[in-house]
């Protein structure tokens, strides 16, 4: 059990966390929380509900695209065609989400 132990030990000693694990939550619950707010801002209007969550997606991907393919270019590459085609259905699934999220705030 102590051989376990002790990489993990050093490993949670070496790796301390970049930003304060509070402020990322106060961040997080901030943009969730304040999410239906600025839908129903855009849906006053005129926006249609559809139109909103894909600019919703299309903005969150423009952010994390270029992180993913700096900081995870390895791990990308590597992908099985299997694990694409979950990306993919994740990605579809999200979408489906958001769409009749938005849709049932109008």
């Amino acid at each position: 059990m102590s051989t376990l132990k002790k990489p993990f030990d050093e490993m949670q000693a070496r790796q301390s966390p970049r930003f304060s694990p509070i402020l990322v939550l106060f961040f997080g619950v901030l943009a969730i929380s304040s999410g239906s707010i600025l839908v129903r801002l855009a849906q006053g209007q005129d926006m249609p509900s559809l139109v909103i969550a894909a600019w919703r997606l299309t903005l969150a991907s423009a952010v994390l695209l270029p992180l993913a393919i700096t900081r995870r270019r390895e791990e990308l590459r590597h992908m099985s065609p299997s694990a694409w085609g979950l990306a993919l259905l994740s990605g579809f699934m999200l979408a489906l989400h958001f769409a009749t999220w938005i849709t049932s705030l109008a």
